[in-house]
Order: C-alpha cells, then sequence, then structure tokens
C-alpha cells in the first residue's frame, strides 16, 4: 500500500528512532533523479528532446546536459521544460520533487499563475507573458 506524504510526515513527526523509520519505508523514498525521470517522461510520451526544449525557451545543449545528468536544472527549468513538453500538473510536481525543488503551491501567486497555464495547455511563451503582466518572475532560464 501507498502511504501518502502526510502519513509519512505523521510518522517521522512520532518516530523515535530515525534508523527504524528509514528501514520500514525504504521503498517509499524517491529513488529517481530528476534527468531520469524527464527522459523516461519523454520516451513514455514518445517526445522529441530537442523539439520539448525549443519549446521550453531552453538551449538545446543545456538541455540535453540536464538529461545527461551533467547538469543539476533549476525549478524554473524543470518548469520550462515540462510546459515545453506538455506535462499534466501532477507529471510536473513530480518532476520539481524528483529534482528536489518545491512543488507548485496555490498559496503563491506566481505558482498560481504557473498550476493555471499548465491546467490550460499554455505554452512557455503565454506562461511568461502572463507572469510578467501580473508583476511577477518570467521563468526565464539562462
Amino acid at each position: 500500500m501507498e502511504l501518502s506524504t502526510n502519513e509519512l510526515m505523521k510518522q517521522l513527526n512520532s518516530c523515535n528512532n530515525i534508523e527504524d523509520y528509514l528501514k520500514e519505508n525504504e521503498e517509499y523514498f524517491i529513488k529517481t533523479t530528476v534527468a531520469e525521470y524527464l527522459y523516461n517522461m519523454f520516451d513514455e510520451k514518445c517526445l522529441k528532446k530537442s523539439r520539448i526544449f525549443e519549446k521550453a525557451e531552453i538551449n538545446e545543449t543545456y538541455g540535453y546536459q540536464i538529461l545527461s545528468g551533467k547538469k543539476n536544472p533549476s525549478r524554473n527549468a524543470i518548469l520550462s521544460i515540462c510546459i515545453g513538453a506538455s506535462f499534466t500538473l501532477n507529471e510536473t510536481q513530480a518532476a520539481l520533487q524528483t529534482g528536489n525543488h518545491p512543488g507548485l503551491s496555490p498559496k503563491s501567486k506566481r505558482d498560481s499563475i504557473i498550476i493555471y497555464c499548465i491546467n490550460n495547455h499554455k505554452s512557455v511563451i503565454d506562461t511568461n507573458l502572463m507572469l510578467y503582466e501580473k508583476g511577477e518572475n518570467t521563468l526565464t532560464v539562462s
């Protein structure tokens, strides 16, 4: 049975021995890197990597460095790639999690705009335009 993040947190908050907690919950720990996750998702969805990087407004060389594990992508880079690849909100949240970045939160104005754009299949360009118009930082990746 899969345990939710909240259930794991309850166990962790009440545990008296971290070794026992780690042993008992080993199967629930993230073992995939963001590079592996993205690569697998691209393959599963039969997506052309160069086209995704183009749609994500990310330099192709940098994109391939991310997929090879040579570069650790920023939160903005992951978001741009996910939007460029037309990932769902859940798939995007999973990518952020595997990249050790905070997930998108509806309590953040910027994140709310990004969530809206993902749910409404907006492009990276349209997402950046909406962020800019609302006075928020864009997804620009340098």
